[in-house]
């Protein structure tokens, strides 16, 4: 009786998930758009990319690792696979990443992020040692300043989650004409801001490649045909994500081994030891960021499956004797100026109310929020608690990685059903949760209490 109730609820739930047909409307509206796959920006329209593009290296062949979404395209960033993901997927992703070789290595990493929560905190020893390892946009400028940043430092912008916008993403869909690209030219701030502070400080630039890419294409044109890669290797996928994929009913491309690369994006790599006007024109995919790290600083290390192994890294870039002088490099100032009213940080922002999640990669930043707090927060005999009982009894090591809970669809359609409001606590109620835990982990005494 149970395993027949259990099937019909399954049954039920594909059910409520069929794909349905698209209707005249959406029609209409989908083609009223669909022109602007082939509108691009001018380069006086953003001089802070266009700039740093003709001054340092072009990359002219960089690929998004597969043909995909976002979150699995982020994924190879971090783990040179995407565990046999093509489509955002929420759940935890426990491969081994590039966060975890630097540390094996005793090389030094940060996540700097704009918005809570950031899609990498969905990597389990990423969200573990964000206590020491996470800051803020703000802070990555003031470390800037004080020539104070780690081996390898991946920033993700604002994504304008729950209606704090202008985010500094640069997603094609928040950048329509009638907007005048608002979350564009935030993002042309945010590089700008970097680079200035690189520039200001010539010893931490001579030491410092700055790259800028995108995960995927958001939808925009290109006359290139992807070209062949290596696979990741195998992919092991839980049965969790499994199930969840039959109960929703998302169909996974069928026969798609992994073995060609997504559409070009652009890529623009920065340094003092680069050439002006260098164009690049080797075949690279976001493998190429794991695979100059790995050969950079972790050399032993065994590579992130077979997709690093084949990766070429884009430090051969760096072709110069010795570095340009700081006169000899673009200055931003000026461009910088003129976007400085650009909001940028959630203090720049007006007080606006909270707005539900537009896009999928919204909504799953808002699953991903649940699944953290579920995991870490309030589930019982949570981290924080496990942490202060070892802490009493004696000396410990540190506390195992939080086990994130999958959001399974009768969750996601139940925070679906709340208030933006409500989201709006919970993304405030997550984020304070975790600083405390992380203010306890770092004062609690490491001696045992009497």
């Amino acid at each position: 009786a149970v395993g027949a109730a259990v099937g019909l609820a399954a049954l039920t739930m594909r059910w409520v998930n069929r794909s349905t047909p698209i209707t005249p409307e959406q029609q209409k509206k989908a083609e009223a758009v669909a022109p602007l796959i082939m509108h691009c920006f001018a380069p006086e329209r953003v001089p802070v990319i266009s700039e740093l593009a003709t001054q340092f290296a072009l990359c002219q062949r960089w690929f998004c690792s597969l043909p995909g979404e976002t979150w699995p395209n982020r994924n190879f960033f971090h783990a040179a696979s995407s565990a046999g993901s093509v489509n955002i997927e929420l759940g935890v992703y426990p491969q081994r990443t590039i966060f975890e070789v630097l540390s094996e290595a005793e090389r030094t990493w940060r996540v700097y992020y704009g918005q809570f929560p950031p899609q990498v905190f969905a990597f389990p020893y990423v969200l573990k040692h964000s206590i020491h390892n996470s800051r803020s946009l703000a802070d990555l400028l003031n470390d800037l300043e004080q020539g104070d940043l780690p081996n390898y430092s991946f920033v993700e912008p604002h994504h304008g989650l729950l209606g704090k916008r202008p985010s500094c993403s640069q997603h094609p869909g928040n950048n329509p004409k009638e907007q005048g690209g608002a979350d564009f030219r935030a993002g042309e701030r945010l590089i700008a801001e970097i680079y200035q502070r690189l520039r200001a400080n010539p010893t931490l630039f001579a030491q410092t490649v700055f790259v800028i890419t995108y995960d995927e294409h958001g939808g925009t044109y290109d006359h290139i045909r992807p070209p062949a890669a290596v696979a990741p290797g195998k992919a092991t996928v839980h049965w969790t994500r499994k199930l969840i994929r039959w109960l929703v009913a998302r169909a996974q491309p069928l026969g798609f081994n992994f073995r060609r690369l997504g559409v070009r994006v652009p890529c623009v790599v920065i340094s003092p030891w680069i050439r002006a006007h260098t164009l690049d024109s080797h075949d690279r995919d976001h493998t190429s960021i794991t695979a100059t790290l790995r050969s950079r600083f972790a050399p032993d290390a065994r590579p992130l499956g077979s997709r690093d192994h084949a990766a070429r890294p884009f430090d051969e870039l760096l072709t110069l004797q010795s570095p340009r002088r700081t006169e000899d490099l673009p200055d931003l100032s000026q461009p910088l100026a003129e976007l400085s009213s650009v909001p940028l940080f959630p203090a720049d922002q007006a007080d606006v109310a909270p707005q539900a999640p537009r896009t999928s990669f919204e909504w799953n930043l808002v699953d991903l929020t649940q699944a953290i707090q579920s995991a870490t927060i309030d589930r019982p005999g949570s981290m924080a608690e496990r942490a202060r009982a070892v802490v009493l009894a004696r000396p410990a090591p540190a506390p195992e990685a939080p086990r994130l809970r999958r959001v399974g669809p009768l969750r996601r359609r139940r925070l679906r059903s709340q208030d933006p409001s409500e989201l709006a606590q919970l993304l405030d109620t997550t984020r304070f949760g975790l600083g405390a835990l992380a203010a306890e982990q770092l004062d609690s005494p490491r001696e045992p209490v009497g």
